[in-house]
């Protein structure tokens, strides 16, 4: 093969490796890996199902982190899980100009934790699940729906270091924690509605 060819047959293969390169950069993650913003103008039906209802167009996915900002549409303060039952989230943040939200539907599976930023109170209606302790911190957070957590392999924790936490729900911890040592985790600004109980008896 002539020199000339040679060149020509190596630039062509460079050419392929950058084009590659820069195709894999531009290619969007895997699903679920991202974080995902509720747009500043949710529409007035407020589904979390709705693209138009977050930055991007798209509905968040399992294992996206939701963020939860400023909203100028003042009736779509309740924001309603339409998602499938059961999908994981890797955290729910309320973002610090977040107005007072709601969230309420379907339960989900809590893969990170819950922060509150705002100088307002968000109230979470829906019910959660994790395999992992979680923890709940910033501003007040309204807790009203079923909280379960269970971890067969260490004790399962749900902890509170900042803010208020005021839980109007059941709490479920699972795992080898008894309640009696749950409770003195808890921080003194906790205010419980119901009964927190576990999946043991408690000790005498």
């Amino acid at each position: 093969m002539k020199s000339g060819k040679i060149v020509g047959v190596l630039r062509r293969v460079g050419s392929l490796v950058f084009t590659t390169l820069i195709a894999a950069c531009l290619w969007p993650q895997g699903a679920g890996a991202g974080n995902v913003t509720l747009m500043t103008n949710v529409a007035d039906n407020s589904l979390w199902s709705g693209g138009a209802n977050w930055q991007g167009g798209v509905a968040p996915v399992a294992n996206d982190a939701l963020f939860f900002a400023t909203n100028i549409n003042g009736l779509a303060r309740t924001l309603t899980n339409d998602l499938a039952t059961g999908t994981t989230f890797n955290g729910i943040t309320f973002s610090n100009n977040a107005i007072a939200y709601t969230l309420a539907g379907n339960s989900l599976v809590l893969g990170g934790n819950i922060q509150n930023n705002s100088a307002y109170t968000q109230t979470i209606n829906l019910a959660a699940s994790s395999t992992a302790s979680r923890t709940m911190d910033g501003g007040v957070i309204q807790y009203n729906g079923p909280i379960t957590i269970t971890n067969s392999s260490a004790a399962a924790h749900l902890d509170h270091t900042s803010g208020t936490l005021i839980i109007g729900g059941s709490v479920l911890l699972g795992g080898e924690h008894r309640c009696g040592v749950v409770l003195d985790r808890w921080h003194h600004d906790i205010v419980f509605g119901k009964q927190l109980f576990c999946t043991y008896s408690r000790p005498e």
